[in-house]
């Protein structure tokens, strides 16, 4: 679909003589090139359509800094500009604040108008651009009456303005649906105690915008800071249409949600926004991924890692045809897209994903030479492409359980059928393999796209890149039980090897397999490789050896704990190794219930190591076994705090990698940057800081290290490596199986291990590959302990229903019991539906220790 730039003069004469003034000061030239207002957007069922007819999906991303700052930060109009015209976004979610608005903080001095010229300003730029803009009013709970006279004063300025889309709250929440749709008297406590304050529902103020003439599309965002929609649903609470809007005169009504990792723990995006999709256009206002795993404010929720989850995000909104804005562009508002306001580097974590998700949307872009701003880091500046429609890549197989063929069914036109029936997990010795063309130069190739559709059944694909010396470099996707074409984004500094590093210049062959036992199938079609052009780094070696400032140290004790416990840190020039070394010695105690304490170096800001590949260090211990880790840290912002730990939350996986000290004497350690846990998420001209952690725990002890070093010097590797067998011609693939039967619900099974005297829960997982909901009780037969209650259920479709903690009062599929000491064994148990949904029996494995 393409969103038209240019209106007809038929359709500009019939604006109003206060819209012509808009689009008056809106015709700002931008580059060259004159632009004009967008077209005029309404919605009809589900979708939303242009005054020409064409559907429109709103894509782009958030500028957050107008809530909090009246003039914005860092070059606004510079980021704008680079959103609209680089990153292909054509509808930016601009965020404000009605305190700023009305003159409020104490430095406006009631002065408000400097403060809506920059908001003035800031739309002019996207809507003469031929963009959208939601004007966010950037605020929680409920809509007070502040916040009511904004939006009557705001309908004034920009009430039937085409480009200008009304947000009217930003994140709702801690209300019920009937004060979400109709206000009422609220209750709150706080610090200074009880009040009530009159708030105004979500229908009052439309009905006011409507009153003032505006016909602006609204949008109204869910409960739970703006998630889940459950009471807007037709049939709700036995209401014909629920709690939805009702829109008589105006151009409609967008829901709002907002999906973070953690969200869908406790309220799975197919309960929370799926209700809604086919009754009502709904926005993704905000999601991103932080680049943790561990979230200690969720019950330390432990969700997916970032190439997953983006992926993942990024096909719930395709499949399901949403409209979306990333959150932020902006680096201090977290999860930020890009690192820094000299070169827009994509955050690895976030940002990258959604660059590449912008730019294969409709191109809204100007001409290159029509762009106010030069985009300082583009993705790519070359594609390569294997789209399956010529026969110039010959995809053979290795290994016995594998199998593939051309196929008609690919994503346009041909693709790449892929079959299997694997033995194991996790195992690379049977793939599909294809060499690029021996004239491809790949060199400086950053990442890799794939399309690719599933069979309908869940399960890990692996995807890797073989080198000419033999070295195979791999990553993996987890599929769905969605069996739509997926597009599937991958940095290559996801993809792992035990030896080396990836050298894009050596990259002969691509490969794709099932990492899950079983039999299925998967097809795959237009495979891109994206990169830029290559430079060859010389050698070097970065360390207080070779530079005039040096790595510091500092420590300090475990203060989250009431036991006695230290950790020191001091110079120890009597042991240096010699030719300028500068030792430093590490004494820690402790003590049961300690976590013991914590060391961190500060990197010299002088110190450009962010083509290093490798870091080294010497260490020698006192005699005992220790063992340590190592965590690399990026430097949040402009703040120098010590940015201490957490103790309490200790997130051991990210950019961390431990090592083992057992001797008195100097010992050299070289470690590559990609073994640190998730390192491709590490920008590593932005770490700042390394962390030490004693891992031997109740201990004493002394450690001395010296050198720390970063270099791109490696080992040399000699010889061809083998990873795998010869590929060969695939036999013919005849009948395509499926692990788990189509339209059916079924249990996984799996073994569990539990332990004796304590009480203990086992959980059930159900994989609901029909096309309906399923509400139940699932029973156990076969435990060691009598009266265990009925564990309740409740499957959305196509879905895995993963329990969640036992002590949650909507946590699914939980057995608890507790098994008494004098019943250790194995026994094998039985778990069946009494709900009558089909789910047939399953047998478990149950070992008690």
């Amino acid at each position: 679909m393409k969103i038209k730039r240019v209106i007809s003069c038929l359709l500009v004469a019939v604006f109003s003589m206060s819209l012509l003034l808009v689009q008056e000061s809106a015709q700002a030239k931008i580059g060259t090139v004159q632009k004009i207002l967008p077209s005029e957007l309404h919605v009809e069922g589900r979708y939303i359509y242009n005054a020409e007819g064409e559907k429109v999906r709103l894509t782009g991303a958030n500028i957050p800094d107008l809530q909090w700052a009246t003039g914005g930060d860092n070059d606004l109009m510079k980021r704008v500009g680079l959103l609209c015209d680089s990153w292909n976004a054509n509808c930016v979610r601009l965020c404000v604040h009605s305190k700023f608005w009305f003159g409020q903080e104490w430095y406006q001095g009631k002065s408000y108008g400097d403060y809506r010229k920059m908001v003035d300003n800031v739309i002019n730029q996207i809507t003469s651009r031929g963009k959208y803009v939601i004007l966010n009013l950037h605020e929680f709970y409920a809509i007070t009456e502040q916040q009511k006279d904004f939006w009557n004063d705001a309908v004034e300025v920009y009430g039937n303005n085409p480009g200008v889309i009304f947000g009217l709250l930003n994140e709702p929440h801690d209300i019920d649906w009937e004060m979400w749709r109709n206000g009422g008297m609220l209750e709150t406590t706080d610090s200074y105690g009880k009040k009530t304050q009159r708030v105004y529902g979500h229908q009052e103020i439309l009905d006011m915008i409507r009153n003032k003439g505006a016909k602006n599309i609204v949008i109204a965002g869910g409960l739970d800071w703006s998630y889940y929609f459950d009471g807007l649903c037709d049939g709700y609470n036995g209401m014909e249409h629920g709690y939805k809007l009702e829109d008589k005169t105006g151009n409609g009504v967008i829901y709002d949600t907002h999906i973070y990792p953690m969200k869908p723990e406790y309220n799975p995006v197919e309960k929370a926004v799926e209700c809604l999709v086919d009754e009502a256009p709904i926005l993704v206002g905000e999601y991103g991924h932080w680049g943790e795993r561990l979230f200690d404010w969720y019950d330390n929720y432990l969700c997916e890692y970032p190439h997953v989850w983006m992926n993942e995000i990024h096909d719930f909104i395709d499949r399901n045809e949403l409209n979306y804005t990333a959150w932020s562009f902006h680096t201090g508002a977290n999860p930020n897209m890009f690192m820094d306001y000299d070169t827009f580097t994509p955050s690895n974590y976030s940002g990258i994903y959604m660059k590449y998700k912008m730019l294969q949307e409709p191109e809204t872009r100007p001409e290159e030479k029509d762009r106010q701003y030069v985009d300082p880091s583009p993705l790519s500046t070359w594609e390569h492409i294997i789209d399956f429609d010529d026969n110039t890549v010959d995809f053979k197989v290795y290994g016995k359980e594998v199998r593939t063929e051309r196929t008609d069914s690919g994503y346009e036109g041909r693709g790449q059928l892929i079959d299997f029936d694997r033995s194991c997990v996790d195992s690379w010795d049977s793939a599909a393999i294809a060499d690029f063309d021996k004239d491809t130069d790949l060199s400086g190739a950053k990442w890799l796209a794939v399309r690719i559709k599933g069979d309908g059944d869940m399960r890990k694909i692996g995807i890797g890149l073989e080198l000419k010396d033999g070295r195979l470099f791999t990553t993996y996707m987890q599929m769905d039980l969605h069996d739509n074409w997926k597009d599937w984004f991958f940095p290559l500094s996801l993809f792992k090897n035990e030896q080396g590093i990836l050298d894009t210049t050596q990259i002969k062959s691509v490969l794709f397999t099932s990492l899950d036992d079983g039999p299925g199938s998967f097809i795959i079609d237009n495979i891109k490789v994206g990169g830029l052009p290559y430079e060859e780094i010389k050698p070097f070696t970065v360390s207080s050896v070779t530079q005039k400032e040096s790595m510091t140290w500092k420590a300090w004790e475990d203060d989250e704990n009431t036991e006695t416990d230290s950790f020191t840190v001091t110079n120890a020039v009597e042991e240096s190794r010699g030719q300028g070394s500068n030792p430093v010695m590490f004494s820690y105690n402790c003590p049961e219930g300690s976590y013991g304490g914590q060391a961190r170096a500060t990197i010299p800001k002088s110190w450009d190591i962010g083509d290093a590949e490798y870091f080294t260090f010497w260490a020698k211990g006192d005699g005992s076994k220790q063992r340590f880790i190592l965590r690399f840290e990026q430097e949040k912002g402009t703040n120098q705090n010590e940015q201490r730990s957490n103790f309490k939350k200790r997130e051991f996986e990210r950019f961390c990698i431990a090592f083992d000290v057992n001797s008195t004497e100097w010992k050299q350690y070289k470690f590559r940057i990609s073994d640190l846990g998730m390192s491709d998420m590490l920008h590593l001209n932005k770490v700042r800081y390394i962390s030490l952690f004693n891992m031997t725990l109740n201990s004493s002890g002394r450690l001395w290290i010296d050198d720390f070093a970063f270099t791109n010097i490696g080992d040399k590797l000699t010889g061809q490596s083998v990873s795998h067998a010869t590929p060969v011609k695939s036999e013919p693939i005849g009948e395509l199986v499926t692990k788990y039967p189509a339209n059916k619900a079924i249990q996984i099974p799996k073994t569990f291990e539990v332990e004796a005297g304590i009480e203990e829960h086992i959980s059930i997982h159900i994989m609901n590959k029909t096309e309906h909901e399923l509400n139940g009780e699932l029973k156990v037969e076969g435990l060691p302990v009598d009266n265990v209650d009925n564990a309740l259920y409740k499957v959305y479709p196509k879905w895995v229903s993963y329990p969640h903690w036992p002590w949650r009062n909507y946590s699914y599929s939980n057995f608890k019991f507790t098994i008494p000491k004098d019943k250790k064994g194995e026994y094998t148990i039985i778990v069946s539906d009494v709900s009558n949904n089909g789910i047939e029996p399953q047998t478990y494995k149950l070992i008690v220790k």
